[in-house]
């Protein structure tokens, strides 16, 4: 295993902060409306993610962060009951905006290299703004706090003592989703897939 202050790779213990970007897909937002008698769907188009989280690496295979990201996605496409509407003609504009913050866990894999792979999760609430400018029943926007929960996978390079390029898939899924006005929706899944940097000092 690497020792703690490797002159080759930089410290292994410590503070670390890391930032990202990266392309975001979240899948459609399936549920019934507030008086329970249309269902709609909310299909999106592929959008962008920002992350930024300063951490502690306990040692060199487990980590603990705070992570604070920005997804949004633009809308493609509203569907009540029978009826389509899209971006741009009839809908009008529109997006869906999440801001996550999260109390993450990491276990990385050590290794003698540059390479290391990782996996992680983590916990949180995320400030949701779901806004169509001319839903199926007019203007629509909805403020609203919601549970979501992650995962991670991914692996880190090293290309200076204690700076890696960091590459990852994230999955953010909101379980329970609540937006205003409206009733029961299913699960939320966004997909992520990232390059960043992590600086460890």
């Amino acid at each position: 295993f690497p020792s703690h202050d490797t002159d080759n790779y930089g410290p292994m213990e410590g503070f670390v902060l890391r930032s990202a970007v990266g392309v975001s897909y979240q899948q459609s937002l399936s549920g019934r409306s507030g008086d329970r008698e249309s269902y709609n769907k909310w299909v999106f188009q592929p959008g962008i993610r920002f992350d930024l989280e300063p951490g502690y690496n306990v040692n060199d295979w487990f980590s603990v962060g705070l992570e604070s990201s920005f997804i949004y996605n633009q809308i493609h496409s509203i569907s009540s009951n029978s009826d389509v509407f899209y971006n741009g003609s009839s809908l009008g504009n529109g997006g869906f905006y999440q801001v996550p913050i999260l109390g993450n866990v990491t276990f990385t894999y050590p290794t003698e290299g540059p390479i290391r792979g990782y996996v992680g999760g983590g916990l949180g609430g995320a400030w949701d703004i779901l806004q169509a400018s001319a839903d199926p029943d007019g203007a629509y926007t909805s403020y609203q706090w919601n549970f979501v929960w992650e995962v991670t996978a991914g692996f880190t390079y090293n290309v200076a003592p204690g700076l890696d390029l960091d590459i990852a898939y994230k999955l953010l899924s909101t379980p329970n989703p609540n937006f205003q006005g409206e009733g029961n929706y299913q699960a939320s899944f966004n997909h992520t897939a990232e390059i960043g940097l992590a600086y460890r000092f």
